[in-house]
């Protein structure tokens, strides 16, 4: 056989695979790793180690090596959360929220519990939230879904405690109103960052600035990762988000929960209908 016999032959067995193939396969290849790849290569940038600062400057027996190893810390968690949800993506079922108060030496692979008491206090005071659910829409690409469900207008619309959402030098910012004699109001600066590939969307974001002071919370950590994945059916969505605020007492941590919990819901709700629309 000759080299242009042979060549012939690739030619045709690749034209063969390529037909084969699920028509599906390049919107779902692998996206737990292509994902995480681009998570762990974003920068530690310099203005959320300066927000976990603040906390460790008023414990000043932390440490200065403490801010950076906690941001570092908290990717690696970020990066295996989206590694696990999105390596198990399904269809079907109604959308699930989990809003949790996480314990000490949950930073630490092996669940250790730091030796410091105001390192114990910091990682006390964490809420994480994850959601999960199925858009069962055929024809809406990720970046759409994205797109609609990271606006300022969606946002505003599904929450009434959003004061505003403006861009500010490249950050975009946020003050959300508090609850009286319940939850005190934020107001916070994130670096936002989008990777858009075929069949999949999502949006990392980080805290990197608290603008308000006196009323509001000093936010110290906030990581989040809105993810949507094109699945035979319609869409996955993945949410995760760890947020570090002035730590909740015992009556505003049952009623935090909730709220965000059902927060979460209402806005797939929301989502959904509006991709259904066609708005």
């Amino acid at each position: 056989m000759n080299k242009k016999h042979l060549a012939v032959i690739l030619l045709v067995c690749a034209v063969l695979a390529s037909v084969a193939a699920p028509a599906f396969a390049p919107q779902t290849a692998d996206p737990a790793s292509r994902l995480a790849a681009w998570i762990e290569q974003l920068p530690l940038d310099d203005r959320i180690v300066a927000q976990i600062s603040r906390y460790s400057e008023e414990k000043d027996d932390l440490g200065a090596e403490y801010p950076e190893r906690t941001a570092a810390a908290m990717r690696s968690l970020v990066v295996n959360d989206v590694k696990r949800a999105l390596s198990d993506l399904s269809a079907g079922g109604e959308p699930v929220v989990e809003a949790e108060f996480m314990e000490a030496g949950f930073m630490d692979p092996e669940g250790r519990e730091p030796d410091d008491k105001h390192a114990r206090k910091f990682e006390e005071g964490f809420i994480r939230t994850e959601a999960t659910a199925f858009i069962g829409i055929e024809g809406v690409t990720p970046e759409r879904a994205l797109k609609i469900y990271a606006s300022a207008e969606f946002r505003m619309d599904v929450s009434s405690r959003i004061k505003r959402i403006y861009d500010d030098g490249g950050s975009s910012c946020i003050e959300v109103k508090g609850v009286k004699a319940l939850l005190s109001p934020v107001f916070y600066c994130n670096d936002v960052v989008e990777l858009v590939e075929p069949g999949l969307a999502s949006e990392h974001s980080q805290v990197v600035s608290n603008p308000g002071d006196g009323d509001y919370q000093t936010v110290y950590f906030k990581e989040s990762v809105k993810t949507f994945v094109a699945v035979p059916g319609g869409l996955a969505y993945h949410y995760i988000n760890y947020i570090r605020a002035v730590k909740l007492g015992s009556i505003k941590k049952s009623f935090g929960r909730g709220k965000i919990e059902d927060s979460e819901k209402d806005k797939l709700k929301e989502l959904q209908r509006r991709l259904s629309d066609g708005s």
